[in-house]
């Protein structure tokens, strides 16, 4: 990566960081990430296999977590968190079939009820390879929501893994049900969307289950709007 867009990135942490701050939060982040299990189950509950360290081996330096701490917050002031982690030299087909994205560390039985995958994996999903981050975990107090902190949380934490890591793509889980409820991924970013479990298979624990989304951007289109990233191109 260039200095012109390492710039862009810096200017783009700064701009974000200046948001949230604006609004009498901090940012604290780590790579703590059993650090990060205990405040997601104290705000959120139990973290995806994904970012839990007792279900995923996630080595020192493949995964980052952000909170914000409020100075007007009653009680604990930890009002959001959100965490990312970067898969190397893989596919996003790979992760789903071979179940990576539920933990390396659960048992065989654990591992063979989770939704089954469709065989017509989508065409443009093969094309996500490379160096793959997820996001996932995030957490608002619902009192510091509709005043875009959200949003900036999570364009924050983007723009973090671009600088450490520097990703091909970015990509996040939703159930397809809650697209009516949830903030839509387009708000975080996410340019592409696409079913990923046949919605005719329903895996033990329920149907709602098998409807599930994955969104996902390039590196370019994360890039795209980052303050001078066109006069550097």
């Amino acid at each position: 990566m260039d200095v012109a867009f390492y710039e862009s990135i810096n200017a783009q942490i700064s701009h974000h960081l200046e948001n949230i701050e604006a609004q009498q939060v901090s940012v604290e982040m780590s790579d703590d990430m059993l650090a990060f299990k205990a405040a997601h189950e104290g705000l959120k509950g139990p973290v995806h296999p994904t970012l839990d360290v007792d279900a995923s081996t996630i080595t020192p330096g493949t995964a980052r977590w952000l909170c914000l701490k409020a100075r007007r917050h009653a009680g604990s002031n930890s009002i959001g968190i959100i965490a990312c982690r970067i898969f190397d030299n893989t596919d996003l087909a790979h992760l789903f079939h071979s179940r990576v994205i539920w933990g390396d560390r659960r048992h065989a039985e654990q591992l063979s009820v989770v939704e089954p995958i469709r065989h017509d994996w989508n065409a443009d999903l093969s094309a996500v390879r490379g160096r793959l981050v997820y996001g996932g975990g995030a957490f608002l107090d619902r009192g510091f929501k509709g005043n875009e902190l959200g949003r900036s949380m999570a364009a924050l934490m983007h723009a973090v893994c671009m600088r450490v890591w520097n990703p091909d793509f970015l990509f996040n889980m939703m159930k397809a049900d809650k697209l009516g409820t949830k903030v839509p991924p387009e708000r975080f970013g996410y340019r592409h969307s696409a079913i990923i479990f046949d919605p005719q298979t329903q895996p033990d624990w329920g149907p709602m289950n098998a409807h599930k989304l994955v969104n996902w951007k390039s590196r370019a289109e994360e890039m795209q709007n980052y303050p001078g990233v066109q006069t550097a191109a």
